[in-house]
């Protein structure tokens, strides 16, 4: 999925039917840069 995007590349034109935008709920894990460590990255 793609959470608020704009611009050419940001068009459901031509992708798969099951692509989706995220809901704000859905987003918000990933929008906080607390899943970002910076001696490992990202945290799994």
């Amino acid at each position: 999925g793609q959470y608020k995007c704009t611009g050419p590349g940001a068009s459901y034109s031509g992708r798969v039917s099951w692509s989706r935008e995220l809901t704000d709920e859905e987003a918000k894990p990933f929008i906080s840069l607390s899943f970002i460590d910076g001696t490992e990255w990202i945290r799994i």
